[in-house]
């Protein structure tokens, strides 16, 4: 099973963290276009967190930076911006994305903030969906100049506070380090 997590790992970092084309934004480029500051990733060597729930923590940190690029690389389309994915791809890396929950053991600690963060990104993905449901529509439009305000994004946004709530109160003894990371993965990912 170890080997099994190894490999999916090296995997998922093979497929989403370099870009598919040399369009695509990285995940520090699509940080610093959201944070406008370097990025503090999660570092499961130096934590107070068992090994097990430390190299969960690394992966489900890792699926909310691809969401979050693939996010920031969405509006970029919406917006017509270059460096940009289309609704389709961006469904497919999200549903490729999620699968990778299946394929690891979930410590039973941190189950509900995977569901949540799981929910928070489906949220993006149904608001995606909807605003490219709308191309050709006067509710396109509104959608591009207050999307802010749509009851996917703010039921994310709820989401992804929940989830870092949780992991703030599960680990009050991590790191400073982590746990400045652990708002800064999700705080990325949120669209407010």
């Amino acid at each position: 099973m170890k080997n099994l997590q190894i490999c999916l790992f090296a995997c998922l970092f093979l497929v989403f963290a370099a870009p598919v084309s040399a369009q695509d934004l990285t995940l520090d480029e699509a940080y610093m276009a959201v944070h406008n500051k370097q990025r503090k990733p999660f570092n499961p060597q130096q934590t107070q967190i068992s090994a097990e729930e430390a190299k969960y923590l690394d992966h489900y940190f890792y699926v909310a930076d691809l969401a979050m690029r693939a996010r920031v690389m969405t509006l970029r389309h919406f917006y017509g911006q270059a460096r940009a994915m289309d609704v389709g791809r961006y469904n497919a890396e999200i549903e490729e994305m999620i699968k990778t929950f299946d394929m690891i053991d979930t410590p039973s600690k941190l189950r509900k903030p995977e569901s949540l963060l799981i929910q928070a990104i489906r949220d993006q993905q149904d608001f995606f969906n909807e605003w490219r449901a709308a191309e050709g529509t006067s509710k396109f439009e509104q959608l591009k100049n207050n999307y802010r305000g749509h009851s996917k994004v703010v039921s994310s946004h709820r989401l992804l506070i929940m989830a870092y709530s949780m992991l703030k109160q599960q680990y009050p003894r991590e790191t400073a380090a982590n746990q400045q990371s652990f708002y800064d993965h999700l705080c990325a990912l949120d669209f407010i």
